[in-house]
């Protein structure tokens, strides 16, 4: 069986198709200083294109970035591998006064210092930046204001799960700083306050705790960093980990993949609309997670046991690769779901419209004639929709084309050697409103067509 299959037609008729809305608490483009998702197909080269802002990422050492089995990650070893922002405050594009941070990282091993993401120094003579990461097997946010000649570290109480993903969050209002891990306050101080002190040079990296003199890789994976150019409220970094939590495996013995009878199939609806199908041989829950392009996350669930399962899926971006995943019931310790499959809205080719349905069409029997030979052989070939090719662009094949395009979900491609009835075929279509979106006429002789 195919991993996946997409329908131009309809949704099939099934026991139950339920629409997914968009998840709450996204970010407004004006609060997103930068954002980085450590996904295969933002990699160009040494360096991963960041989905607003910047700097640009690049590789320092031999960096994996991997997508299954799920999230899409940068996978560090901690043998020296990151990725550095900026050498220079030039290139830096650092946050002045306030900011937060949000991630989610996975840290597989303690040590005595593992940076996540920071520009910081630390040294008798120099105490400068800031720094999100971990020491020992505690999470930490560094920060030196121009206050005070020293960073002030803050360490979460609680220990972190070597293997496990966690939900980081650090705010820094110009006065108060906060660290945040999975969803709750872990500490915060009153120390620092103003503007932000910088080392003359930073080294901005992403996966190592770097300055001057030290360098202390992370062993880990990181999914994705924002940079944001407020703090985050404690409704918002609450609603952000819950929403999206269930996505992360938990550590533990290795997953079951699990078959799917029927499908999946994906079914066009619509522009940024699609159907997600797909049937099993034992009646389960419906559970199933769809990645966006940008890594927003989406899931929906129904408790109710069948073998048929159909979700609609709304809102989806144009000419983007989305990633779903469907779950099944756990077996024993082992969690049950589907490999990895995708889809790419640019391949959405579904007919726009129809334009004036009764443009070239009132009290004209040639026009009434031309429809009905159209709707014959259309029911002869018993097909609604695909490509129609008619050779020649003058008065009649333009008739028809206007037909197929009223009665059928084709896209229609004219051809003809002149170059004035390309142009004349052109306006008449344009004046129907079709052209361009369901029409095209094309100047060629018909002896050497590419087609």
């Amino acid at each position: 069986m195919k991993d996946r299959l997409f329908r131009s037609a309809t949704v099939l008729a099934l026991a139950l198709t339920l629409q997914v809305p968009m998840w709450g608490a996204e970010f407004e483009k004006e609060m997103v200083h930068a954002h980085w998702l450590f996904a295969a197909h933002r990699q160009q080269g040494q360096k991963i294109l960041p989905i607003q802002g910047g700097p640009i990422p690049v590789f320092k050492g031999k960096v994996s970035f991997l997508m299954d089995p799920i999230p899409p990650r940068v996978e560090l070893t901690g043998s020296g591998e990151r990725l550095v922002l900026a050498e220079s405050a030039a290139d830096a594009n650092l946050p002045e006064k306030v900011f937060a941070l949000e991630t989610w990282v996975r840290v597989d091993e303690p040590a005595e210092w593992g940076g996540i993401i920071g520009a910081i120094q630390d040294d008798p003579d120099a105490k400068a930046g800031w720094i999100l990461g971990y020491r020992k097997d505690r999470f930490c946010f560094g920060l030196a204001s121009e206050s005070q000649n020293k960073i002030t570290y803050l360490e979460s109480e609680l220990p972190f799960v070597p293997g496990k993903w966690h939900h980081l969050v650090a705010n820094y209002s110009g006065s108060l700083m906060e660290l945040w891990v999975d969803g709750s306050l872990a500490v915060e101080s009153r120390e620092q306050n103003g503007k932000i002190r910088y080392p003359v040079k930073p080294v901005y990296e992403i996966g190592a705790y770097h300055d001057s003199d030290q360098h202390h890789p992370m062993k880990g994976a990181i999914h994705e960093i924002f940079l944001l150019n407020q703090p985050m409220t404690a409704d918002m970094i609450q609603s952000r980990f819950h929403e999206k939590k269930d996505y992360f495996p938990r550590p533990g013995p290795d997953p079951i993949i699990m078959e799917i009878g029927y499908g999946p199939f994906v079914d066009w609806l619509g522009p940024g609309k699609a159907g997600i199908s797909w049937e099993v041989d034992a009646s389960m829950p419906t559970r199933i997670d769809l990645m966006g392009p940008e890594g927003e996350f989406r899931q929906f669930s129904l408790p109710q046991a069948q073998a048929k399962h159909s979700v609609v899926f709304d809102n989806l971006q144009r000419d983007g690769e989305y990633t779903f995943r469907i779950h099944g019931p756990n077996q024993g310790d082992h969690a049950q779901f589907s490999t990895l499959h995708k889809f790419d809205t640019s391949f959405y080719y579904a007919p726009l419209g129809v334009g004036d349905p009764s443009f070239g069409t009132v009290g004209n029997d040639s026009s009434n004639a031309v429809e009905q030979s159209v709707a014959g052989l259309l029911n002869a070939t018993g097909r609604e929709a695909g490509y129609a090719l008619i050779l020649g662009a003058a008065e009649q094949q333009r008739a028809m084309a206007h037909a197929l395009v009223r009665l059928s979900g084709y896209k229609v491609i004219l051809v003809d050697p002149s170059g004035d009835t390309v142009q004349e075929a052109r306006r008449y279509l344009d004046d129907a409103g079709i052209y361009g979106e369901r029409v095209s006429v094309h100047q060629n002789e018909f002896s050497s067509l590419p087609y």
